[in-house]
């Protein structure tokens, strides 16, 4: 059997779950992951026989998982953003390509370059996706990585050591005021992307998200579905520089009512952003510079 035709034998077998263009990613994803090789040089060995060991590891293991929904990334325990490879485990939530825009948007915002007393902190950092890509880009800032989870932490502890960055993690719950009151001031961003999925919302979910990914990182009660914005923001107001950024990923279903909650918390500029899809998957705001100013206007802007 050649790479092509165990490749196809994977495509085929897992085709009815999950139809026939994600059969045939999922497949490419694995074999490229099995073999090491980069699509283009994959593409000059595809016709050469696969090993036995290679057959087993995808027919024995890799396809007995697909069928049960098991995400492809915690089978390959990698997933990528922004031409990063971070590794990722069951526990742990998977990147999203969204989360890698909002990294680019903040990087844009912010400018290539920061002055080497810039602290910024990533909240529920899961894998540590965005805290090690902001590292890695600033490299002189000081960046913290919050999280409640052990299992989250020890996986960012390890993408931070993979790809070399310094950042500081730290373990709690942030909806709890005095472990906020003990975190880190004086920073000039924050960023987070928090648990948003109304539980009403459940029911528009694929089963590898529902059955394998945690939903202490998913999952919001209908009747409160802002209760992590709301926190975050209050922490934000006190804990960043007068002037310092937030930004958040978002609900795309409860952008204007998040916009509304960092305008009552006294946010400047505060603006909802689109993603690649259209669909508004960001707000950033600013830190007050001052009592001053405080009776400033606040602009939502839902047109970018």
């Amino acid at each position: 059997m050649t790479f092509e035709q165990l490749r196809q034998n994977v495509e085929d077998t897992i085709e009815s779950v999950y139809g026939k263009q994600e059969s045939k990613a999922i497949s490419r994803v694995l074999m490229l992951h099995y073999t090491a090789t980069e699509p283009a040089a994959y593409q000059l060995i595809k016709h050469q026989p696969a090993s036995a060991e290679l057959a087993d590891m995808m027919l024995n293991h890799a396809i007995p998982l697909l069928l049960k929904h098991t995400p492809v990334q915690y089978i390959t325990g990698q997933a990528w953003l922004g031409g990063l490879c971070f590794s990722v485990k069951e526990g742990v939530l998977i990147p999203r390509p969204e989360t890698e825009e909002m990294v680019c948007k903040i990087i844009e915002n912010m400018g290539h370059e920061v002055a080497s007393d810039t602290a910024m902190m990533d909240i529920g950092t899961g894998s540590g996706v965005i805290a090690v890509s902001l590292a890695k880009k600033w490299n002189n800032a000081l960046v913290y990585a919050l999280d409640i989870s052990t299992e989250a932490l020890e996986t960012a502890k390890i993408n931070a050591k993979n790809h070399n960055v310094d950042i500081n993690l730290l373990q709690g719950d942030i909806l709890e005021e005095n472990f906020r009151n003990s975190l880190p001031q004086d920073l000039s961003l924050i960023v987070s992307n928090p648990p948003y999925v109304r539980e009403s919302e459940k029911i528009m979910m694929m089963p590898n998200v529902l059955l394998h990914e945690p939903a202490l990182a998913l999952f919001v009660p209908d009747n409160d579905a802002l209760v992590f914005y709301r926190h975050i923001a209050g922490f934000a107001r006190k804990h960043l520089k007068p002037g310092g950024k937030l930004w958040l990923e978002i609900n795309e279903y409860l952008s204007a009512q998040t916009v509304g909650l960092l305008q009552k918390q006294g946010f400047l500029k505060v603006e909802a952003h689109k993603d690649f899809r259209g669909k508004y998957r960001f707000v950033s705001s600013i830190n007050k510079y001052k009592d001053i100013f405080a009776s400033t206007s606040f602009c939502l802007n839902l047109n970018n």
